[in-house]
């Protein structure tokens, strides 16, 4: 019997032909049997529950314009390239 992984690895393939097909109908197939690939894993081994909310956002740690970056979709200013003169 095959292993959780391979399920979810053949459902990472599958999404990945989704993705690149140029066919609609050929994208929802490959779609489907990911998702049913998914599901067989899931059976097999069910994967860990999603963390908290305030913990994938950084909570009250996180740094000020992180958390401003959140509300207001400003980039973080680290990230910002240099003006050329």
């Amino acid at each position: 019997m095959a292993s959780a992984e391979y399920y979810r690895n053949q459902a990472q393939v599958f999404v990945s032909m989704a993705l690149a097909a140029d066919n609609i109908a050929m994208a929802a197939l490959y779609d489907g049997m990911a998702l049913e690939y998914r599901a067989k894993a899931e059976e097999i081994e069910p994967s860990a529950p999603a963390p908290p909310a305030h913990v994938v956002d950084g909570g009250a740690n996180a740094p000020a314009w992180r958390m401003r970056s959140l509300l207001t979709a400003e980039p973080n200013p680290r990230s910002r390239t240099p003006a050329h003169s």
